[in-house]
């Protein structure tokens, strides 16, 4: 209603249009609806563009959460200009100690890490975050949430012991401040459950993800793709202990949602296709496992570079497959 009567008063090309745009995005991201997100946050952006420069602080938070669903669509070369933009007109608004600033160098940090530049991602992130902590504090939403992805980035780069204490610390302070019953929680249970697999303890990552996929289910749906995820790790932890038929029904769930709530080739959808294909391999139903395992190796070859541990991951057992 706010972006009709916006247009009906001001015509199509209003900043006041952009910032309807802008909202309505959020609400698509929330859904999983990254396609329709992506396409009004460039039109805001470009309206914000033709605006002028009294609108540049506008654009960059338009421009950031652009970045992140760049990000989420697995369009990282995208994400990481676009997230580089958005903090540099941040760093000319308000300079380098500014709450502002921090939120979108940990965004650019977000989409460093998956690009694999762990070393800048790495700086952004510790630097982004001791503004943070002093402009925003260390219990803000925003700050446990920079934080979160700061020790995925721990993880990535192989520091398990340091990324499981940082996510425990967060899980503690999101029950805290959100109660037990909270998205947030489910995502740290999640993270902390893919944590403590890395270390090879899968009974106990095996319970987390349990509880990960109970409370994701309850506080955004079952269907939504943030349920699949726990789905995805319990997946991982069945084939690593030879359970093909349980990896072949939590992959095969996983699957089903992400294939109806995120796009062709999205990195997650990969995932799942890599560890269901696995999963029938170890059961004998080859030709099912090569198929899934084909369509996953070529869509995660664009991003190997980003995503090599999937990568090989899934190139390694189709290889497998077919040498056997």
């Amino acid at each position: 209603r706010q972006l009709d009567l916006s247009r009906k008063l001001y015509g199509d090309e209003d900043p006041s249009v952009a910032r309807s745009m802008h909202h309505l995005a959020l609400v698509d991201q929330q859904q999983g609806l990254f396609a329709d997100a992506g396409r009004r946050l460039e039109e805001a952006v470009r309206i914000y563009r033709r605006s002028g420069p009294s609108h540049a602080r506008a654009m960059a938070w338009s421009l950031g959460r652009l970045a992140d669903n760049h990000r989420a669509l697995g369009r990282t070369e995208e994400a990481v200009a676009t997230g580089r933009e958005a903090y540099d007109i941040m760093l000319r608004e308000f300079g380098e100690h500014h709450s502002q600033t921090a939120v979108h160098g940990e965004k650019l940090a977000e989409a460093l890490a998956i690009a694999g530049d762990a070393h800048e991602a790495r700086s952004l992130y510790e630097s982004s975050l001791r503004v943070m902590d002093q402009e925003l504090g260390p219990d803000h939403g925003t700050t446990l949430a920079s934080r979160a992805n700061y020790s995925l980035l721990l993880r990535q780069v192989g520091d398990l012991e340091a990324a499981e204490t940082q996510q425990r610390q967060l899980l503690a302070a999101n029950r805290a401040k959100y109660g037990e019953v909270d998205s947030n929680v489910a995502a740290g249970l999640q993270n902390l459950a893919s944590i403590v697999a890395d270390q090879g303890r899968y009974s106990e990552a095996d319970s987390l993800s349990r509880d990960a996929y109970e409370l994701f289910r309850r506080t955004r749906g079952p269907d939504h793709y943030q349920t699949a995820f726990p789905l995805l790790t319990r997946a991982e932890i069945h084939l690593a202990r030879g359970d093909f038929q349980a990896a072949e029904a939590a992959s095969r769930e996983a699957l089903r949602i992400l294939r109806g709530t995120l796009p062709d080739g999205h990195v997650a959808t990969a995932a799942a296709e890599c560890r269901l294909g696995r999963a029938l391999a170890g059961l004998g139903a080859r030709s099912e496992a090569r198929d899934l395992m084909e369509s996953a190796v070529e869509a995660l070859d664009p991003m190997k570079g980003s995503r090599a541990a999937l990568y090989d991951e899934c190139l390694g057992a189709l290889t497998e497959l077919d040498g056997s």
